[in-house]
């Protein structure tokens, strides 16, 4: 099963359950561990490249992203509008 497909059906799976905070608080560190990478070594990237959790309501959109990306970063990307 690809990694992909992998993922979605673990979404699918806690969506709407008590599990999916749960899964918030496993992802939003991991994304947070990513967001340190260089990965313009690994692949084309924009400087506003970021990586975060998202549902499909985005319903924690901006927590997630609160928790995902250091201070000052966050700040910039709400400065040139694209927050």
């Amino acid at each position: 099963m690809s990694a992909v497909r992998c993922c979605w059906t673990w979404f699918k799976a806690v969506q709407g359950t008590p599990l999916l905070p749960t899964c918030r608080r496993l992802l939003c560190p991991v994304a947070a561990r990513l967001n340190i990478l260089d990965w313009s070594d690994t692949l084309p990237v924009a400087d506003d490249f970021m990586v975060y959790p998202v549902d499909l309501e985005l319903v924690d959109l901006e927590r997630n992203l609160a928790d995902c990306l250091p201070p000052d970063r966050l700040a910039r990307l709400g400065e040139r509008g694209l927050l």
